[in-house]
């Protein structure tokens, strides 16, 4: 079968990783895969085994706004008629919002569009600084999502479109991300003499407002442990403040993005994540795949529904950091082994065959 993923650009996050991760596994098995790319820039590397198609040269002049839209769409356009051929694609597969407007506007066939986030928080928080803009963003949403065939990560986020954002009539479809779990063992298996050898807490992830990292940090200070906490996150002043805010410039490392965070989480006492939202977060299912043992807010949507196997034990509210430091202390130091629920529940494969019966699917909504 014949499949076209498009996303934005190869940033960093954890839906552009969830789809270059797909593209790869989609190829293994046999099928014909291409990776569009909406804008240039750096961040997650891709195997050179899958095609690559970026609608704007790295180190070219990009526009941004309306200009730089329509050229966007009128490139996919281009690029697709020349890509799909005599052979149509089969799906093709689009995630975040600027990518998914820019397919929209191209008017391409057989399209699914991935939804990677709980959207209504982002409403919801445009609408706390500008009611204009939340209502804006609202009313895009809907004009983008409803009547189309959509893919959500986790069930609480499609619950959220239809009961929060009212995106109705719809095709959804629930495929929870796939994740690699042999290569990422594998990679778990490198040496890295910078991983410390005492024990340690990990973040894994972005420093942005979603992810509350001055959440994590004053937990870390209400904890009061005798060990690190390593962030795995891009350095900035900003993060160093918070970090002298709290005082505890002894006890956090920040050791910057890695492109094999593997080694490190696998060595890592425990993972925390302190977001006020997220979609289905790849790093706890890698956490849990590596057996590392996992600490989160309870934010919506995929926390608890990986965690279901023991929610009450390992999650905690938003935007309480006396609970997550509490949290963390108490669990500091007990055994942990990934249960088969939740092997079973966010296999691989299964995830696969999901992608692949997308493909087969007659009832298009174009």
């Amino acid at each position: 079968m014949k499949y076209a993923l498009i996303i934005p650009k190869l940033s960093s996050g954890g839906a552009e990783k969830a789809m270059i991760r797909l593209a790869v596994a989609l190829q293994s098995k046999g099928h014909e895969v291409h990776l569009i790319l909406i804008r240039s820039g750096k961040g997650h590397e891709v195997s050179r085994d899958i095609r690559v198609h970026q609608l704007f040269r790295t180190g070219g002049r990009e526009f941004g706004g309306s200009l730089g839209k329509l050229l966007a769409v009128l490139r996919l356009r281009k690029l697709h008629r020349v890509l799909a051929g005599a052979t149509p694609f089969d799906a093709i597969i689009s995630t975040l919002p600027y990518a998914d407007h820019t397919v929209r506007l191209a008017r391409l066939p057989r399209v699914w569009y991935r939804i990677a986030n709980t959207l209504s928080q982002e409403v919801a928080e445009l609408s706390r600084v500008s009611r204009m803009k939340g209502t804006k963003r609202l009313s895009r949403i809907r004009k983008l999502y409803r009547g189309k065939n959509l893919i959500v990560n986790s069930e609480g986020a499609g619950k959220d479109l239809v009961d929060n954002l009212g995106v109705r009539d719809a095709h959804i479809e629930l495929i929870y991300n796939y994740i690699d779990v042999d290569t990422i063992r594998n990679l778990s298996q490198k040496q890295n003499p910078n991983i410390p050898s005492e024990s340690f807490a990990i973040y894994v992830g972005r420093n942005s407002s979603a992810k509350r990292l001055d959440v994590l940090l004053r937990a870390w200070k209400i904890a009061d442990l005798p060990y690190k906490m390593v962030l795995l996150t891009k350095p900035s002043l900003a993060l160093e403040k918070l970090i002298e805010k709290e005082r505890i410039e002894d006890r956090v490392v920040i050791a910057g993005f890695q492109k094999n965070p593997y080694p490190w989480i696998k060595a890592a006492e425990m993972l925390v994540l302190s977001s006020d939202r997220e979609g289905l977060p790849n790093v706890l299912l890698e956490s849990l795949w590596l057996n590392t043992k996992v600490v989160s807010t309870d934010c919506p949507s995929g926390p608890r529904e990986i965690l279901e196997f023991d929610p009450e034990k390992f999650l905690v509210p938003v935007n309480d950091p006396e609970a997550l430091g509490a949290k963390i202390r108490d669990l500091w130091g007990q055994a942990f082994v990934t249960p088969e629920e939740f092997r079973n529940k966010f296999s691989p494969d299964l995830s696969i065959k999901k992608y692949e019966a997308l493909a087969l699917k007659t009832n298009f909504i174009n």
